[in-house]
């Protein structure tokens, strides 16, 4: 199990290294979820148009969707309670963080990577199209990745 730690420590840090003033902005701007309403009203319009009738039912189960999602993650956060790497006594003073902000206590999982990949996964479903869900996904990715950020 340490291997596997100092591994998970090892890329953590690397990926986290990565940064300069320019990301430090864009990824705080990428993180926020008042940047991605446009996207989600794209998305909620794209399903009224496409499933009409059927849209309010297909709405709810996204929305109880990621209400499971955000809850599950944090079940396992408490259960696991595993230090966010900004927190983490060993490495806290080696990350870098944007703002100051370091998160609550536990990151094991983070939510906002399980909600993306949530709606991502839900909506590829929905609208079967190979651009569209390379899309979808590439934006799961990529709020995923400011979570490491």
């Amino acid at each position: 199990m340490g291997i596997i730690k100092q591994l998970d420590q090892s890329l953590f840090l690397f990926l986290n290294d990565h940064h300069g003033l320019f990301w430090d902005k864009a990824i705080f701007l990428f993180s926020s979820r008042e940047i991605w309403i446009p996207f989600y009203l794209l998305i909620v319009y794209l399903i009224i148009k496409t499933y009409r009738k059927n849209a309010i039912y297909i709405l709810l189960l996204i929305g109880l969707s990621i209400a499971v999602s955000d809850q599950f993650s944090v079940l396992i956060k408490n259960l696991v309670e595993r230090p966010r790497p900004s927190n983490d006594p060993l490495i806290k003073d080696m990350v870098h963080v944007v703002t100051g902000y370091r998160g609550g206590a536990f990151g094991f999982f983070s939510s906002h990577a399980s909600n993306t990949f949530t709606i991502a996964a839900i909506a590829s479903m929905l609208f079967k199209n190979r651009s569209f869900s390379i899309t979808i996904f590439v934006w799961a990715i990529v709020v995923s990745y400011t979570r490491i950020y």
